[in-house]
């Protein structure tokens, strides 16, 4: 017992001889008139200083918690950080213990039950060297949430995210910035018996360049990147994978693939004095060319409740297709200091504006003008509601202080 009070005791004044800092933050994600998302994030770190060494130990912890109609649960993130830089390198790692519970989605009427506690584990690893003015830095990311039972539209069995790998390199000095960045994510599907029934793989690779300007208290960094992305779909269900009674078809097979590339540009705008900080961030990424198919093949059981008809069909896959994203952050921070305390009170707000530049063959003028004879009021009140979700949202409260 005396060993963990010296224990303890040792840690509290190790504590106060270096830098302590607290984040503490809430946020509303999405708001609307079937409930709300919102997010909370708690940070404690310190900053130790040895000669020309810093180590920084950090502790993270977010919780999304959502009861909207078409997505509710509770998602966890526990986060574990180690940071360590000296004149010649620099690194940090992080172990992530990602929790979702009561996982609920629902996508054009289309239900996604998850019955169990989905925990899993990703890492986070970075490792730089300093040359000169120049950084070049390397980093790798993986992330693994195992399959769990649940009920997917009109069968049941396990899903989950197998891995999610996410490797990087960039190059940096005090006026340019250049990142290359490739990721890889697969959805598996299995039923029951722990057999496969589809897959999704998805991979992007993205280029990125940035220059920095500086002015005495304004700093201006503007971007713009490059990307690709593309992957594939397979899906088999049959007899043998999907032996319940409900389950209408002898089989149903589904191969496709997809493939996009958009281009992205962004702005930081930061302005920095004793007092108070101000920083807006914007990005944009815009999708010009986005195509793909899937290839579906199925056939009924034939008995008194289905004639055993087959046939085959083909879907499209363009639905990012001449479409693309705005995402503007704006941030203000108040600084108090109170003896060696320092108080820092951040306000912010994050804009998302879906933009949509390509052209439907499918719309005239006068199914529109019709169509708004009929839903006009309706389409009042989905604008107005749309407008109070979209102020509403996005609201960051946070409290920073460090001693």
């Amino acid at each position: 017992m005396k060993s963990k009070f010296a224990l303890l005791y040792y840690l509290i004044i190790f504590s106060l001889c270096f830098p302590l800092e607290f984040d503490y933050s809430v946020s509303s994600l999405w708001k609307d008139a079937t409930g709300a998302a919102t997010e909370i994030d708690f940070v404690f770190g310190e900053k130790i200083k040895i000669e020309n060494e810093i180590v920084e130990p950090e502790f993270r912890f977010s919780s999304v918690k959502s009861s909207l109609d078409y997505v509710s649960g509770n998602i966890f993130f526990g986060d574990m950080v180690f940071k360590f830089e000296n004149p010649r390198f620099l690194s940090q790692a992080n172990i992530i213990f990602p929790s979702i519970e009561d996982l609920y989605v629902d996508v054009d009427e289309k239900h996604f039950v998850f019955q169990e506690t989905i925990t899993g584990i990703g890492f986070y690893q970075n490792f730089g060297v300093k040359i000169h003015d120049t950084k070049i830095l390397s980093h790798f990311s993986y992330l693994s949430l195992p399959e769990v039972d649940g009920k997917y539209y009109w069968y049941n069995g396990k899903l989950g995210i197998p891995e999610f790998c996410d490797f990087g390199l960039s190059f940096e000095n005090a006026k340019h910035q250049f990142n290359i960045n490739y990721a890889k994510v697969e959805i598996s599907g299995q039923n029951d018996e722990s057999l496969e029934l589809g897959k999704i793989q998805g991979k992007n690779l993205f280029a990125q360049y940035r220059f920095f300007f500086n002015t005495k208290n304004c700093k201006f960094s503007p971007s713009v990147g490059y990307g690709k992305l593309f992957g594939d779909i397979k899906l088999t269900l049959n007899e043998n994978n999907q032996q319940y009674l409900v389950f209408p078809y002898v089989y149903y097979n589904s191969v496709g693939d997809f493939f996009g590339r958009y281009f992205s540009l962004g702005l930081k705008f930061n302005y920095e004095n004793k007092r108070f900080n101000i920083c807006i961030d914007s990005e944009s990424i815009f999708v010009f060319e986005q195509k793909g198919d899937i290839k579906t093949e199925w056939k009924y059981k034939k008995n008194m409740f289905f004639n055993g008809k087959s046939g085959l069909e083909n879907y499209s896959l363009d639905f990012f297709d001449n479409k693309g994203l705005v995402i503007v952050d704006a941030n203000g921070d108040w600084k108090i200091n109170i003896s060696k305390l320092r108080c820092k009170m951040n306000f912010g707000k994050t804009f998302v504006i879906p933009i949509d530049f390509g052209f439907s063959e499918n719309d005239n003028t006068m199914e529109n003008e019709a169509s708004s004879e009929n839903t006009g009021t309706t389409s009042k009140k989905t604008n107005t509601d749309m407008i109070k979700s979209w102020l509403c949202s996005g609201i960051r409260i946070g409290l920073v202080l460090e001693y």
